[in-house]
């Protein structure tokens, strides 16, 4: 090896001061011979291929290192360095990287700092935790550098918080922050105390809120104190302080998440011009985002900004519920019947839902609405093939409110001819109302009868079978006297009192039963109240939205 680079020396020599023999071979054809020559040497060849490596393991070229480092522990099998001992840490080949420390190690001597920091990491990554904590000592002996006492110190806190010694750390950084000056770069100690903290057992918010302030106070943008500091708010819902921790934290996560939860804040905090500056920021253009930017502006009294906003959301999504109800409210609260009227017609229209005639039922009921008002709304759509069977339905009933009969009675019947097999359960209902729209009128044999097709679907229904009991003692043939008696026995709640209740106070109670029942011909139930359906008065940014 040394005489390869005597003759590469004469050679630059001789090229420096002499000028070249154009027979002669150029300076490059010199050294790509003297090179060829001096890597033939066994030495030379070993001394060239660990150069090599440890160019390549400082740029990081992993399958390179591999090639090399086979050809270097063939010709010498306990060869180590530093670069080695580093290399094998970061390709996660732990056990090898402690072997590779034990031999640079016996070699060397015990004074290498770099070896000896990366041998703990590496006994540390085998959870050898006895040996890992020897080693890390060892590197803090060795390491002559502040920066590498900063980084033997982090690293021994890291390891005994993952031992589960949160004190033991505790104590390793306050011994390293109290023996030197502070610096900027000291902010994550601080952070970490402060992860300690949160972590145990019983986490002590205010300390670990105090340590956060240390280290942003070294340095006030570090994301993962805001984000911890964010956090501890939120634990202690001081929420005017996590608003403004969560604006620093937007100037440096452009993350939508951050935004999103900024603008929930601002808007139950009440600074609705905040928030919807805030979430206007957010590129985003989804029927969420539309909807909230409506509800923030609805809330700013800003009504056509908000409606403008629900028509792009409901152009997205059709079937939008929530930004429709907005936009009915909006609508409503305005006194604009007209306008939510159409817009409920188009609803109907965009969802064939039954669950927008709920919400028709609810605001009759509710007196949102007149039931004339509701009428009128219907009347136009009853040819629409989608929803007649519904809009027949709903007109039934309202016609049978304002005391319509014949009308409800041709739109029930209406109704009928628009039922499938499948649709049973609608039929029993339709039955129901037509005979109580006969006997309202007197017709006690028409009502018998239409009760007694919605027996004929549903015979252990106690409703219908009360009703049709009633409807026989009006017939004042005994024969359905003693039917009606059979008929409360059978399916009356009461049947197992009933020898010990008078016949006629039963058929009382049966008659106050019979009473209409409006919006139920196609639905089952409706259950929530008017003021469930209007809005909640909440974003969607944080909360799921109901469609």
């Amino acid at each position: 090896m040394m005489y390869a680079l005597l003759i590469a020396l004469a050679l630059c020599t001789k090229t420096c001061f002499t000028k070249p023999n154009p027979q002669e071979r150029t300076v490059g054809q010199e050294r790509s011979a003297i090179l060829t020559h001096s890597v033939a040497d066994p030495d030379a060849k070993q001394f060239y291929h660990i150069m090599l490596f440890n160019l390549s393991a400082a740029h990081s070229k992993t399958a390179k290192c591999s090639k090399l480092l086979k050809k270097i522990h063939a010709h010498n099998p306990s060869f180590s360095s530093p670069a080695l001992v580093s290399f094998l840490f970061s390709t996660e080949q732990f056990k090898e990287a402690e072997i590779a420390a034990n031999n640079y190690r016996k070699l060397y001597g015990n004074d290498d700092w770099s070896v000896n920091f990366t041998a703990a990491r590496a006994l540390c990554a085998q959870q050898k935790n006895d040996l890992a904590e020897a080693m890390f000592h060892e590197a803090q002996r060795t390491a002559k550098k502040s920066w590498a006492h900063e980084q033997t110190t982090y690293a021994q806190a890291i390891f005994y918080v993952q031992t589960h010694k949160p004190t033991l750390a505790l104590q390793e950084i306050d011994r390293f922050l109290e023996s030197n000056p502070t610096r900027t770069k000291h902010a994550p100690f601080y952070i970490l105390k402060a992860t300690i903290h949160l972590g145990s057992s019983h986490p002590n918010l205010d300390v670990a809120l105090e340590e956060l302030n240390k280290g942003l106070e070294l340095n006030p943008h570090q994301e993962r104190a805001l984000k911890l500091k964010a956090l501890v708010l939120e634990q202690q819902d001081k929420k005017p302080e996590l608003v403004e921790v969560l604006k620093k934290i937007i100037e440096i996560d452009h993350n939508p998440a951050f935004s999103k939860k900024l603008v929930s804040l601002q808007f139950e905090l009440g600074k609705f011009k905040d928030a919807y500056v805030t979430l206007a920021k957010v590129n985003e253009k989804t029927p969420n985002h539309l909807f909230d930017l409506a509800l923030i502006s609805w809330k700013l009294k800003e009504n056509e900004r908000a409606i403008s906003h629900i028509n792009d959301a409901i152009k997205l999504d059709p079937e939008f519920s929530r930004a429709r109800l907005l936009k009915l409210e909006i609508f409503l609260s305005s006194d604009r019947k007209k306008e939510a009227m159409h817009h409920l017609r188009e609803w109907i229209l965009a969802d064939h839902n039954t669950k927008v005639f709920s919400i028709l039922g609810m605001l009759t009921s509710a007196q949102l609405l007149s039931v004339k008002e509701s009428i009128t709304l219907l009347e136009p759509l009853k040819n629409h093939k989608l929803v007649q069977k519904e809009v027949h339905s709903f007109l039934g009933d309202l016609y049978t409110l304002v005391g319509n009969f014949t009308a409800a009675d041709t739109s029930y019947r209406r109704f009928m001819k628009t039922l499938a097999k499948n649709d049973a359960n609608l039929g029993i209902k339709a039955f129901y109302n037509l005979g109580y729209l006969q006997w309202k009128q007197g017709n006690v044999n028409k009502a018998l009868g239409e009760i007694t097709k919605a027996h004929a679907i549903a015979p252990k229904n106690s409703l219908i079978s009360g009703v049709l009991a009633f409807l026989y003692t009006q017939q004042h043939d005994k024969s359905k006297i003693k039917l009606a008696k059979e008929l409360l026995k059978a399916t009356s709640i009461n049947s197992q009192q009933d020898e010990h209740l008078q016949f006629n106070s039963l058929i009382a109670a049966q008659e106050k039963a019979y009473k209409f029942s409006p919006f139920w011909s196609h639905l089952d139930k409706i259950t929530p109240k008017i003021e469930d359906l209007m809005l909640d008065g909440k974003i969607t940014a944080t909360h799921n939205t109901t469609r």
